[in-house]
Parts: structure tokens; sequence; C-alpha cells
């Protein structure tokens, strides 16, 4: 199993909880042995906790949504050319008023999936400007 460097410490003292639960429900009428025991189920609890751990990675130094929803900077304004009349009306909405994606949708009359997308693109074009 390749665990990160930062999660180790978790898993080492979750292998000592799953250790403790072994020596209590160990059964020797089951024809195994202790370690065979204790390693399927530490096995099993890591896998389960592996699928738990977040899919996407964080920038350490991450001020993203700070520095695009305050910053009024050329490259912002760079950036907002580049947009279409829906993505510069959703970002006036979302980004400078605040407003409520589903307050959004009422208000233009469209879907909220379609609100979603458009902050998505929004963002993807302020990652290329920055």
């Amino acid at each position: 199993m390749h665990i990160d460097q930062k999660e180790q410490d978790d898993f080492f003292q979750e292998g000592i909880l799953i250790l403790y639960r072994a020596v209590q429900t160990f059964d020797e009428s089951k024809n195994k042995t202790f370690t065979r025991y204790f390693e399927l189920i530490l096995k099993r609890h890591f896998y389960h906790l592996i699928s738990k751990l977040p899919k996407y990675l964080l920038y350490e130094d991450s001020n993203f949504m700070e520095c695009f929803a305050y910053h009024e900077s050329d490259d912002s304004q760079d950036f907002v050319k580049n947009c279409s009349d829906f993505e510069k009306q959703i970002y006036q909405a979302y980004f400078i008023e605040k407003q409520a994606v589903k307050r959004i949708s009422i208000n233009m009359a469209c879907d909220p999936k379609k609100i979603y997308n458009a902050i998505f693109r929004i963002k993807e074009k302020y990652k290329n400007v920055i």
C-alpha cells in the first residue's frame, strides 16, 4: 500500500487499534492463526481507510478564492475580457455579489447545472491568467 508520509502516523494509530480489536475478537475455533487473522482485518481496514481518503490535491499556499473574489487588478480585467457574456453575468452575480447558485438560476431562468459549469469555466480561465 502506498501511504503518504503525512498519513503514516494516523495509519500507525489505526493499526494499534485494530491489533487491540483483533486480540479481543480472535477465535481459535476457526482454525486460523492469530497472525493471519490480524493481517486480514488490518488489510481490510486499511483498504477501507484508503478508499475514504480524498482523491484531490490541495495546493499548500492556495488562496485562490481570496484572490479571485477580492482583487480587481489588471490581470482580472484581462481575465474578464476573455469570458463570454453569460460568464460575465455569472462572475458578477456569484463572485462579486455573492449570490447563491439557486438564486442566479432563477434570475437568469436557466438550469443550476449550467451555472455550475460556467463557474467551473470561470475558475479555469482565471487559473490560466495567474
